[in-house]
């Protein structure tokens, strides 16, 4: 255990880990590297070393951890996250181990009084995740691949040399409108088959009952207080439907 040596080195060695792992993480060093000095400069042991790295490396990302460490080594990380990377990381890191939490209760292993105690407490200490809309995740998400498109393809391949292929999960809000079910009928009905818009025939067929697929649109979209009426619909097939959504000419689907 990390813990065999009282507090004072304790705390030492678990600022030591993180500072190591984050170097790990970040591809400064090798893991076998941050483990070799962890055990000649401070004698940790070895397997101890590794768990706490590839712990941090999950707290990073979010992602479940599954090798105990203690809770004094779960609040430094913690602090350190919070200095590091503000509060979005800290509420990464938290939901990392409320993840860890679950993992060992699934073994009997009771750990929710502690550990998640200090969640709770950390959580206290950074606001509320401001929520995110779909459409603007997506809008997000689309203004960094811009970004990296308009960089150069050797600096996009000298980035990537470093990333894993893990990705992070988020939980973003996806506001629904209880449409009429008889204008998507008519508006289909009215297309037969064809895109309302190039005029081509529908892509493919549907599945559940082998009519054309095409989308319902809205000119005036309903999130702007469009109006859910058949003189506000067009039958899209999938590519004019993107295009009224992301092109450069959208505008033209409007009128």
């Amino acid at each position: 255990s990390e813990c065999e040596n009282g507090p004072i080195s304790v705390n030492v060695k678990c600022r030591w880990y993180y500072k190591l792992g984050l170097q790990v993480h970040n591809g400064d060093i090798s893991r076998s590297d941050a483990k070799s000095t962890l055990e000649l400069d401070y004698g940790v042991n070895a397997a101890s070393a590794s768990s706490l790295i590839g712990n941090l490396k999950q707290m990073l990302r979010g992602n479940k951890y599954k090798r105990a460490q203690s809770k004094m080594a779960t609040a430094i990380f913690f602090d350190r996250i919070l200095e590091d990377r503000a509060a979005e990381g800290l509420r990464l890191a938290i939901k990392a181990t409320r993840a860890h939490v679950v993992y060992f209760e699934s073994f009997g292993i009771g750990l929710r009084t502690v550990i998640t105690n200090l969640c709770d407490e950390y959580e206290r200490k950074c606001p509320l995740e401001p929520e995110t809309s779909f459409m603007e995740e997506i809008q997000r998400q689309e203004a960094e691949v811009a970004e990296a498109q308009n960089d150069n393809s050797s600096a996009r391949k000298k980035r990537l040399e470093n990333h894993g292929g893990d990705v992070q999960a988020r939980t973003v809000t996806h506001t629904v409108f209880n449409r009429n079910a008889d204008v998507v009928a008519e508006t289909l009905h009215r297309a037969k088959g064809n895109c309302e818009f190039c005029g081509l025939k529908a892509p493919f067929r549907k599945m559940v009952d082998g009519r054309p697929y095409l989308e319902v649109h809205h000119k005036q979209p309903l999130a702007e207080n469009g109006k859910d009426l058949l003189c506000n619909t067009m039958a899209l097939c999938p590519n004019c439907h993107r295009e009224a959504h992301s092109g450069a000419e959208r505008q033209k689907f409007r009128s």
